[in-house]
């Protein structure tokens, strides 16, 4: 039965559902005439966006035997052509991002074991030392081809539609598979969830390294609607308001952190008078995020926080209206959807109750069928029903809590999971109440070693704009609700948080903190008596630190390990008293030092 027109709203999930390109030419069918993309210089309808693709498809059948073709665009209508252009070849599209360094772009290329790149002329020059060495074709220079039809390719909806890339704990890209029919599906579901409407106009301004790129692409041309280019990266924050406002969009799907940043520019008056639904997905959101948008949109401007994954998509959904009560800091993922069953699993695999942390396991016909090239991980994160062959299961390593009502709260992944004296830590929870503060718009955590190899809890926080935290009283904060195990050994104030091309947070690129340095926010401590006055220009001098409060741990302030153990031999010098080292490195502080010297000699050890 497939799809129905697309004045026929919403869309079926009827089986069997059709390809990816076969639903557009259904829309394109439905509405030749209507607006289907438009970038900061260009628009076509459907029927021109169709025929151009098509001359494309042609040529990639004609010429190109590569199965898996990559796409290489900034945001333009060109980058749909393409797009559509290898589907209708019968190919798989792999998603490149103009913005990663080239070798980055390379190791893509060479695990997807294709040299064939579709671009566009603008870019050739720009990008001429990636290019070269590569076949290349131009999607733009088919704008003028006139009566073609679309190559006749036999395309089954479960074949291959998308190999996207992501980061690999091996250090090499990972490939994820996504199929037709799945990708149908995921858009048949969110309609349905979402009431997309025919003549919805979505802001496209996500990387096409993001997975979520497909998101507002194919909800706007598999429904018939119009697809708002947008290059954030290129015009910036404070355009994309005026521009978003312009162009009246409808609809957009907003990372959290993008959220932050956007709302921090939006003049005070500003409405959106047009806007009929704001996705959230892709990071957690916050209780605070939310209160700041519902003082930014009206209660019209309707706002859903998803569950989605590259290897299943939208899976969660959860409607946040003006009014709708929200416990804890961290903003649910909600309820289901249709086609995709969520289940905890403990860590012996036990179904969790609920209220009981596990991790989240998908269960549905419509998640990836695994990943490229490597048959081991697939199996073991891919697993076919043994009461349904059409039915997988995918272990997501994402943690979470169902509620006694089936709304769900994602509590981040588990490879955030980190040890700090023997202490199971999760750098989400820190980060979220790091967060709970105004002045404070993003976080992040990392463990990090000394000069002494000593692992210690790093904070980085950005600032909110007009405000410059106090970072001991963030510190002290997270002390009064976090055990002090949790509690970071130092707060680092950072410009911006270094991202990714999906616009998350890249903790690779966290910069190391300043062991060298003394982290001088905050009272320092001085000293009471001549004992730790004389400790403290000792260690000052050694370490070339100042200023050194007497309550400070030197182990964190960062001189490196010689100067430590000068500081040591100091000691011995100035009060002719030897203490062993593994003692004082379990007083490292001037006040406690002092404290050793002071006790008889008899009660040293």
């Amino acid at each position: 039965m497939g799809f129905p027109a697309a004045n026929q709203l919403p869309l079926s999930y009827n089986e069997p559902l059709p390809t990816i390109h076969g639903r557009f030419e259904s829309v394109v069918s439905a509405g030749p005439e209507r607006i289907a993309v438009t970038d900061e210089s260009l628009s076509f309808d459907y029927k021109t966006l169709n025929r151009i693709s098509n001359a494309l498809a042609k040529n990639l059948t004609d010429i190109y035997g590569a199965e898996n073709i990559a796409i290489f665009h900034e945001n333009t209508v060109w980058q749909v052509v393409s797009i559509l252009g290898i589907l209708k070849a019968g190919k798989t599209y792999v998603p490149l991002d103009t913005t990663f360094p080239p070798d980055r772009n390379r190791a893509i290329m060479q695990e997807a074991g294709t040299r064939l790149i579709l671009t566009e002329t603008g870019l050739t020059a720009k990008h001429q030392h990636f290019l070269n060495g590569f076949e290349v074709v131009c999607s733009d220079q088919f704008i003028d081809k006139h009566d073609v039809d679309a190559p006749e390719v036999a395309v089954c909806p479960g074949d291959r539609a998308i190999l996207l890339f992501t980061s690999g704990s091996t250090g090499k890209p990972k490939g994820v598979i996504q199929t037709h029919e799945n990708m149908v599906h995921f858009i048949g579901r969110l309609t349905s969830f979402c009431d997309i409407k025919p003549d919805f106009r979505f802001a496209h301004y996500l990387s096409t390294g993001f997975s979520a790129h497909a998101l507002p692409l194919l909800a706007a041309l598999l429904n018939g609607g119009h697809l708002m280019l947008f290059n954030v990266k290129k015009d910036g924050i404070t355009a994309f308001t005026d521009w978003f406002t312009a162009q009246e969009i409808n609809a957009a799907l907003v990372l959290p952190s993008f959220l932050r940043h956007w709302l921090d520019v939006i003049e005070k008056g500003t409405t959106f008078p047009d806007l009929k639904l704001l996705l959230f997905g892709g990071e957690t959101l916050y209780r605070g995020d939310v209160e700041k948008a519902r003082k930014v949109f009206a209660p019209h401007n309707r706002m859903i926080n998803i569950l989605a994954s590259t290897e299943a998509y939208l899976s969660r959904a959860f409607i946040i209206n003006h009014d709708t009560p929200l416990v804890g800091n961290i903003v649910p993922v909600g309820y289901p959807v249709e086609g995709v069953d969520l289940v905890l699993r403990d860590e012996e695999g036990n179904d969790c109750a609920p209220g009981e942390t596990g991790e989240i396991y998908l269960r549905s016909k419509y998640v990836s069928p695994g990943y490229w090239n490597n048959p081991v991980q697939t199996n073991a994160d891919v697993v076919r029903d043994i009461w349904d062959n059409n039915l997988k299961t995918l272990r997501t390593y994402d943690k979470g809590v169902m509620r006694a009502d089936g709304c769900v709260v994602h509590l981040g992944r588990k490879d955030h999971m980190v040890k700090i004296r023997g202490f199971r830590i999760d750098l989400a929870e820190i980060e979220s109440v790091l967060l709970t503060e105004p002045e404070v718009k993003e976080a992040v955590c990392a463990v990090k070693q000394n000069y002494l190899g000593v692992e210690h809890l790093i904070a980085w926080i950005v600032p909110s704009t007009g405000h410059m935290p106090d970072l001991s009283f963030l510190k002290a904060k997270a002390a009064k609700v976090l055990p002090d195990y949790m509690v970071p050994s130092r707060i680092m104030q950072i410009s911006e948080l270094p991202k990714n091309a999906s616009g998350k947070t890249d903790r690779t690129l966290i910069p190391e903190p300043e062991w060298n340095t003394a982290d001088v926010a905050g009272q320092k401590e001085l000293p009471i008596d001549d004992t730790e006055k004389k400790l403290l220009m000792l260690f000052e001098k050694s370490l070339q630190i100042s200023p050194v409060g007497v309550t400070d741990n030197f182990l964190e302030l960062g001189a490196d390990s010689l100067r430590l153990f000068v500081a040591f031999n100091s000691i011995e010098k100035e009060f002719g008293r030897r203490i062993p080292v593994d003692v004082l490195l379990q007083h490292p502080t001037i006040r406690q030092i002092a404290g050793l010297i002071l006790k008889p000699m008899t009660d040293e050890h």
